[in-house]
């Protein structure tokens, strides 16, 4: 959105008036990945403790790979993955040990079923119970997305499993985190969106890219628009200071280079 937009050039949008984070309920039955690693049973009891460290690694690989191929993930991956040190006969003990303890916490969570077909395995969620990184790929993955509130409102909630850090986890983390900020970058150049939407997809761009200049643009550009100047160089003066830890440098642009049309 070019800055200093007056909204009479513009045609009413779908989108001025649009209430926000209303969507979707992860207060019960669900497994959520955004903010961090969280799991809610049926009643609403938050129940993450269950996920020992490898039920945790578990389900995550299950989630993952099911979200990237509708296969899920091999049996023989799944192995080498997480039973790597164990020889082959007490590799498969330890994993169907572990998906029984699993299918035990997904019964609390709701109907949530593991598959097993054809060498691979599989996690689906059903009868009401979500996730909310298989929600989000179920939209991107959809090219004429136009759930555009569903999609930001489930990235505002935070950077996908952020206190993990593993090699089987890091390039999906990566991959995700590349497709959001391509998907938010392409919503911030459009002129058809409210003010207030445009600020939520700012303030989701910068938990991906803390020093994106698109995201910074924008909001500061709304923000002196609207008279909250004082904000506005709040703004541009922590993202400098971010700038210039991150990158050794100084940010080039001033703030009023920045927002002028």
């Amino acid at each position: 959105m070019p800055a200093g937009r007056k909204d009479e050039e513009a045609p009413a949008s779908d989108f001025d008036e649009m209430p926000l984070l209303h969507n979707y309920d992860f207060s019960k039955g669900s497994i959520c990945f955004f903010g961090g690693f969280r799991a809610t049973d049926k009643d609403g009891n938050d129940v993450t403790d269950l996920f020992t460290p490898t039920l945790k690694a578990l389900v995550i690989l299950l989630i993952l790979h099911t979200g990237k191929d509708a296969r899920g993930i091999s049996g023989n991956r799944l192995i080498q993955t997480l039973w790597f040190d164990k020889t082959e006969e007490s590799a498969k003990n330890n994993r169907n040990v572990y998906m029984s303890k699993l299918r035990s916490i997904l019964e609390r969570i709701g109907d949530v079923k593991i598959l097993n077909q054809k060498g691979f395995w599989s996690i689906s969620f059903e009868g009401g119970t979500m996730c909310d990184y298989l929600e989000a790929q179920r939209l991107f993955a959809d090219k004429e997305n136009q759930e555009l509130e569903k999609t930001v409102e489930l990235l505002l909630r935070g950077v996908m499993l952020p206190n993990l850090e593993s090699d089987f986890v890091d390039p999906f983390k990566n991959d995700f985190s590349n497709m959001t900020i391509d998907f938010l970058i392409r919503l911030l150049k459009r002129s058809d969106l409210s003010d207030a939407f445009l600020l939520r997809i700012a303030d989701t761009l910068f938990q991906h890219d803390f020093i994106n200049e698109d995201a910074l643009k924008v909001k500061c550009s709304i923000l002196y628009k609207q008279g909250k100047k004082g904000l506005a160089k709040t703004v541009y003066d922590a993202f400098c200071k971010e700038y210039q830890s991150s990158l050794g440098t100084s940010f080039p642009v001033s703030m009023l280079d920045l927002i002028k049309d």
